[in-house]
């Protein structure tokens, strides 16, 4: 099991625990319907689920969900706040894909990101992940969404490419 991700005291980051399905009573920034999917998805599995705190408040939600053994997916929920503090935001994802792919070793990650919101495919990218394919009309309101790929291991791996920002 993945242990949550600690940062740097000295620096004001928000941190990662274990995610509780009551945490989703103090996310109002996320949309009811994401709140419900959220909640059924991860009823009973909650190995690979953390809650990020800015100064007390949840500031997103995130995850890894095994496929099989091997390969898995990314997927987070941000708020608006979790956006405003984009080094520290890059940091602890990069620590914990870091520490994801060497518990793990996983050979395959991928996560989906809106074409609609180019920001988020840009963070994946700025992660080691490069973009796979597109998909029309997969995204909950029919939006187009683009699956992005990290191959951390092999021949394929570009993941050392990309350090954490000092």
């Amino acid at each position: 099991m993945l242990s949550p991700v600690l940062v740097n005291p000295q620096e004001i980051l928000h941190r990662l625990e274990r995610f509780q399905l009551s945490d989703l009573e103090h996310c109002a920034w996320m949309p009811p319907e994401d709140r419900a999917s959220l909640a059924a998805l991860v009823s009973g599995r909650r190995e690979y689920i953390f809650t990020g705190r800015w100064e007390r408040r949840i500031v997103g939600i995130g995850g890894v969900r095994a496929i099989h053994p091997g390969v898995a997916e990314l997927w987070t929920f941000l708020s608006p706040e979790a956006r405003l503090h984009p080094v520290q935001l890059y940091r602890t994802a990069k620590r914990s894909v870091t520490e994801l792919v060497e518990r793990e070793r996983y050979r395959r990650l991928h996560a989906f990101a809106r074409e609609d919101h180019p920001a988020h495919g840009a963070f994946l990218e700025r992660l080691g992940f490069e973009l796979e394919s597109r998909h029309p009309l997969l995204g909950p309101d029919g939006c187009t969404m683009c699956v992005y790929v990290l191959f951390p291991q092999g021949p394929m791996s570009k993941f050392n490419d990309k350090e954490i920002v000092p």
